[in-house]
């Protein structure tokens, strides 16, 4: 009844942002690039920025990898709550099984979501694994920038972002990355390097234009993701 309750609240908690927050999603072009090439996405967002694409990505049957322990099985009862496909496992705690899981829903047909970053860091540093997978899979690798002008951040090692009633929200879609089949392991780490370099600069681009902008002066529309 425990693990029920915690579902339907987080549900409500996170719709209650449709009507409480504002955003825009930007370049969203670049996701149709990538479906016209018949790939499936690996969208890619700093963890501690995770509050807003889970608005904006729900009902989209996006796989998402959730930890096996007992906090693990609420978030897995609120992400099914908003349309997500759960996935069950840990890159810290079976670290290969999860990369088989992740594998065979985009084979599957799934897109999935990554923090690579997460999940206990070292904060906005790529790691590996995520290469590894659009490598494997075939899945092009879409950053995600994120920014919003009110939140509160917690004291924790992602710089975690609660957004606030009234908060705007800009997103930004970088360029697809396609990883070669036969990339060696050099490659992989310059593309491992290249989306961390360019996470950060989504990022930093998009806040600077949300503290510039300030909200009244903005345009600002409803948006539904992509």
């Amino acid at each position: 009844m425990l693990y029920r309750f915690v579902g339907a609240a987080g549900r409500v908690f996170i719709q209650l942002q449709h009507i409480v927050v504002d955003g825009e999603l930007e370049n969203r072009e670049a996701a149709a690039k990538v479906r016209a090439q018949g790939r499936r996405i690996i969208y890619a967002f700093w963890h501690g920025r995770i509050l807003a694409p889970i608005w904006t990505h729900r009902n989209r049957n996006i796989g998402i990898l959730i930890s096996e322990s007992r906090d693990g099985e609420y978030v897995a009862r609120i992400a099914r709550q908003l349309g997500f496909y759960v996935i069950r496992g840990s890159t810290t705690h079976g670290a290969e099984d999860a990369f088989r899981k992740l594998l065979a829903a985009i084979k599957d047909g799934h897109d999935v979501a990554i923090t690579p970053d997460g999940p206990t860091g070292p904060k906005y540093e790529v790691k590996k694994g995520i290469v590894y997978l659009a490598r494997q899979s075939g899945a092009a690798i879409l950053p995600v920038g994120i920014a919003s002008d009110r939140y509160r951040q917690l004291a924790s090692w992602d710089e975690f972002r609660v957004l606030l009633p009234g908060a705007y929200v800009l997103a930004r879609y970088g360029e697809p990355i396609i990883v070669p089949e036969r990339a060696n392991k050099f490659k992989m780490e310059d593309i491992r390097k290249g989306l961390e370099d360019t996470l950060n600069a989504l990022t930093a681009d998009v806040e600077s234009r949300v503290r510039e902008a300030g909200r009244t002066s903005h345009t600002r529309v409803r948006h539904q993701g992509e």
